[in-house]
């Protein structure tokens, strides 16, 4: 159960998920300042971590009291840690990670605020991946280029044809011909699920850091790419994405791609459809 007392609410915690969550805000007190702490997050992590303690396994259930910004964070950034052991293959560190979140959000989740902001668009964009037989979806690094870099086609035998091609940053999408139409839609929230009209449809979650640079980038490798709307920073301090792939005519000559993302929480890669 949740109580709020005066600007706080208390949720009850685990010795190891409170644990947990005091190494999951690390990056936000040793990192975020490193970049200029856009999202004013250093302080809040530091502030949470001084009232998580840390606690003995034997140790009874923990009752954690802090403000609604202060959960938020907390989600946040289990949300980012989830994602980033997610990436690495180091499942069981995640699960423990998203059950901690889920968590917190089973008992003050409806507390929260209601991040938005992102408005809806939608860019069609015609692609030639050629020999590379993929392309990607980006954020600039330092320097703002807007090339596509070769973060190396996804194997669609082993593993989805999407992937995290670095982490935070960008995507690589696999194509299965060599010139493919792609409808990218920025979205505020989740989609329905449109399987009928798909031969294939998956879905990965990404963090999209959205500093120094904003924008996402639509690219073949090595080719000036083309300029998306950026995302819009009131979803912070959330930064996970979840990204579906819809994929249709891959028979044909050119392949039928529909790529679109949202703020949401970390979870796993999921094949929703095949053919």
């Amino acid at each position: 159960m949740s109580s709020a007392h005066g600007d706080t609410l208390a949720v009850t915690l685990s010795p190891a998920q409170a644990n947990m969550i005091s190494l999951a805000l690390d990056s936000g007190i040793t990192t975020e300042p490193q970049w200029g702490d856009p999202r004013g997050i250093a302080e809040d992590c530091l502030a949470i971590k001084s009232v998580l303690g840390w606690h003995d396994a034997a140790d009874q259930e923990v009752q954690v009291e802090l403000t609604t910004r202060q959960w938020d964070v907390v989600v946040a950034e289990l949300d980012k840690d989830a994602l980033t052991r997610l990436q690495t293959e180091e499942e069981d560190e995640a699960t423990e990670r998203l059950q901690a979140r889920d968590t917190v959000l089973t008992q003050v989740g409806h507390d929260l605020p209601e991040h938005s902001g992102q408005q809806p668009t939608t860019v069609q964009q015609h692609l030639e991946p050629g020999e590379a037989g993929y392309y990607t979806l980006f954020q600039p690094p330092r320097g703002g280029w807007r090339t596509g870099l070769a973060y190396g086609r996804p194997d669609a035998t082993t593993g989805l044809p999407i992937r995290a091609a670095v982490p935070g940053r960008g995507l690589a999408i696999a194509a299965g011909t060599p010139a493919v139409e792609v409808t990218m839609q920025i979205l505020a929230d989740a989609p329905e699920t449109d399987l009928t009209a798909w031969a294939y449809v998956a879905e990965v979650s990404q963090q999209w850091i959205s500093h120094p640079y904003a924008e996402l980038i639509l690219a073949v490798p090595d080719q000036e790419g083309t300029v998306l709307p950026e995302l819009s920073t009131q979803v912070w301090p959330n930064v996970v994405y979840r990204v579906r792939l819809s994929v249709r005519n891959s028979g044909n000559a050119e392949e039928e791609h529909r790529v679109q993302l949202w703020p949401g929480h970390a979870a796993p890669s999921v094949e929703l459809k095949r053919p």
